[in-house]
Order: C-alpha cells, then structure tokens, then sequence
C-alpha cells in the first residue's frame, strides 16, 4: 500500500513537472517578443484591416478549386471556418499580363470552391501562432504559410485530409541547392497522440535572421541537424505576405469515394509577435509629385511606410495639419516649392494597431523649380531623377523629343491641361531634347 502511494506521489510530480515544463517552454519561445497582431475571430468576421480574401495575383493558381470572395467563409462564436464545397462554380481569373502590365483573364468551370485569407501587407521575420482543427477527407490541404518574391515559402504547416496524424513543415527557395539538388526541404511531424482533425491544435514558428523553429501544442519540435543545416542556408531575408489556406486537389491528390464536403477548416486565433526591437525605425520612401505652380503634393497612399521588418498592417496620419513649408487638406500633404534645394520634415504617427502609437519624423529632399521665360511663352519644369515635370502658362499645341544625334525617340507623356509629366524609358540612357510647343511660343530643356 505504501509502496502504491510512493509510485503515485512521483506520477503526480512527474506530471506536475511536465505541465510547468510545458509552460515554461511557451513563455520561453515567446519571451523578447511583442503581440503586434491579433484576430481572435470573434466579431463574426476577419480584421479587414489585415487580412485581404485573394492574392493580388488572382483566385486560382492550382489545384481543382477556385477562390471565392466571401462566399465560403462560416463563423461561429468564437472561429473562422475556410469552407469547402464540392460545387460547380464558374470563375475567371488571371493568366498573364501584357507587356504594359495589363492583365489578361480566363473563365474556367470548376468543380471545387474555397476560402483564402491574405495579408495586404508583408511581413518579415517574428513569431507566427495559430490555433486551428484541420479538415479531414482526401484530397484537402490545410495550410498556414507565407510567401514572396523569388518563390521564397515558409510552410509552417501542411495537414493532409487522409492522413490528419502528421503536419509537415517546409522552406522553398530560388534555385537548386548543391547538397540535396533541390529548390525545398520538408519535415514531416506525426503527433504522438490524438489527431490534427479531433482537437484544437497550436502551432507556432519563429523566423528570424538565420533560423527557423517549429513549436507543436507548446512543445519545441527537434529537427534532424540535416534538415536544420539545409534550412539555415536558404533562411529568405525579405519581407512575406502571411497566407491562409484549404486547398483542393494539391498536395494531396484529387478526392475520391471517402472525401466528404463541404469540410472547413477552422481556425480559433492568429498571433504574431515581433521582436520589440523590430517596431523601428521605419523607412518612408516615397517622391513628392508636382502637380502645380508652386506646390507639390503627397497623398496618405502614396507613402510606403514600414519598420526595418514588417510593413506596419494598421496605416498611419500627419500628427497636425499645418506645418512650415507644407500644409495638410484632406490627408494630402501640399508642399510649398522652394527657391532652393532643401529638406523638408514631417511628423507622423504610425498606428502599430494598439492602445499606442509611435511618431516618425518623416524626410524628404526638395529641388526647386526652375523658371524659364522665352518669347512670352513662361514654363515652369522640375528634372526628377527620371521624370520631368512641366506646367505651362499657355496651351499646349505639340510635344517633341530628340537625342542627341537628332533623332525622335517616344517619350511616355501624362497631359493634364497645362500640367505634363515625361518619364525617361527605363532602358534610355543619355540626354533627351525636348520642344514644348505652346500658343503663345516654343521652348527647348534638355533632361
């Protein structure tokens, strides 16, 4: 009997010392990490803000489903379920563009249809945490992924419907790498108990600047040094768009006579935190444009305004509306032109999307603009890298450019009234001639 209770007393510590393992090891991977980023779901819809329901690249990309809108999204109280439906459903959707950038478009039937969720903006490293319940039935493909330029893709999970015991975690890269002979290296984890599709279930990654670690229900997954060493060699160093997805007839085949539809796959939350080192400075770029006599302008959706890793998702404002050198109507900021080159600050206050806001001084370079009179004709111009920027006094009759050799080259030419923007080709090197032809006269700017 006392021997029972001895071997009882340790079981119960030995469970005791799990748990608190167990938390010690969640407040260890999150510790130095900031909560930048929440949708718990429970507004019956997804932050807007944050998430968009397609890729700019349009609803179908592979695979036998096509993505709607809205239309196969469910909630409950407190989840977001990505539906899918075995349908036909008529979608069109983007193939390629032409050479001027406009796209070009393709109506298909489909079989299948889906949900997406898709960051508007990109993200660079941190801590990515969901809690979700995985559809089950082959021929589905739950997944919690980003990705980005030069195909580089970070899986943190792929779950299977005919085998919802396992999720594999995975990094894509350009080019093949030398030691495997491939652009990919997965890793399968199987859960020692329980299944993907039963329960809810925590998975989480840390990306950062030379690593990648995978934890499972608060438990660090040891990855084989193989896989970790390949890994650490293709880490991407740019910023994702944080994807969402219940594919069809991907990484799992097509369905057959056991698949059941409509599944959803439901998610509880989406976290993700950043170092608190990460939250500045920021970078602004963006060129003031020219639009009249003495004034430039720069509208709120021209400026790019992101922090050294992650685009800030929740938007930003001018701190006050009136300024030296500048004034604010409406959102746009009108720059007063100056008589010489100089810099311009401007204070703004970047919403990180919580109770607090931080201030940037954001700074531009001016040149001024440099007035010519010929005849009675007065035209205003600017150079700007590429670009120039005309306002005349009087209409415009004719716009020709040369070279050098005296040979007429096409110029892209934005005429607003008596407002004209030239953009240089972006292939043309040298000196551009160009005649502005007025009523009242002719002037010749070399640019």
């Amino acid at each position: 009997k006392h021997l029972h209770l001895k071997y009882c007393s340790i079981a119960v510590l030995f469970l005791l010392f799990c748990a608190n393992t167990a938390f010690t090891q969640e407040l260890g991977y999150k510790q130095g990490y900031t909560l930048v980023f929440q949708d718990e779901f429970n507004q019956q819809d997804y932050t807007r803000s944050f998430w968009d329901n397609a890729p700019p690249f349009g609803r179908y990309v592979k695979g036998l489903h096509f993505v709607t809108d809205d239309e196969n999204f469910s909630f409950s109280d407190t989840t977001l379920n990505i539906v899918t439906r075995k349908e036909k459903y008529e979608g069109t959707y983007i193939i390629d563009y032409t050479d001027t950038g406009e796209a070009i478009y393709k109506t298909d039937t489909f079989d299948y249809t889906t949900g997406m969720l898709y960051t508007d903006n990109r993200l660079l490293y941190g801590l990515y945490e969901i809690r979700f319940k995985a559809p089950k039935g082959k021929g589905n493909n739950a997944a919690f992924w980003m990705y980005g330029p030069d195909n580089n893709e970070i899986d943190f999970f792929e779950i299977v419907g005919s085998d919802t015991k396992k999720a594999s975690f995975n990094l894509h890269w350009k080019g093949d790498d030398p030691l495997t002979g491939t652009s990919q290296r997965p890793e399968t984890y199987t859960l020692p108990v329980g299944d993907f599709s039963e329960n809810f279930h925590t998975i989480a990654c840390v990306w950062d600047t030379n690593s990648l670690q995978w934890w499972v229900n608060n438990v660090k997954i040891n990855h084989s040094f193989f896989n970790t060493f390949i890994w650490n060699r293709h880490i991407p160093n740019i910023p994702l768009n944080l994807i969402i997805t219940n594919e069809v007839g991907t990484l799992d085949g097509a369905p057959d006579e056991t698949s059941i539809f409509p599944n959803k796959f439901e998610i509880d939350y989406v976290r993700v935190y950043q170092k608190k080192d990460s939250l500045a400075p920021i970078i602004i770029s963006q060129e003031p444009q020219y639009t009249a006599k003495n004034y430039f302008v720069l509208t709120m959706d021209m400026l790019n305004v992101e922090d050294i890793y992650h685009t800030y998702p929740f938007g930003f404002k001018i701190i006050k509306e009136l300024g030296e050198g500048y004034s604010v109507i409406n959102d746009t900021i009108f720059i007063e032109t100056p008589t010489k080159k100089k810099q311009l600050t401007i204070p703004l206050v970047v919403n990180d999307g919580r109770t607090n806001s931080n201030v940037f001084d954001f700074t531009i370079s001016l040149d001024p603009i440099l007035k010519v009179e010929d005849y009675k004709t007065a035209i205003d111009f600017i150079r700007k890298k590429n670009n120039l920027y005309i306002n005349t006094k009087s209409p415009l009759v004719t716009l020709l450019h040369y070279n050098t050799l005296g040979q007429k080259i096409q110029i892209k030419e934005d005429i607003n009234n008596q407002q004209i923007t030239l953009k240089k080709p972006g292939n043309y090197r040298g000196i551009i001639i160009t005649y502005i032809q007025t009523t009242t006269g002719t002037k010749s700017i070399k640019w």
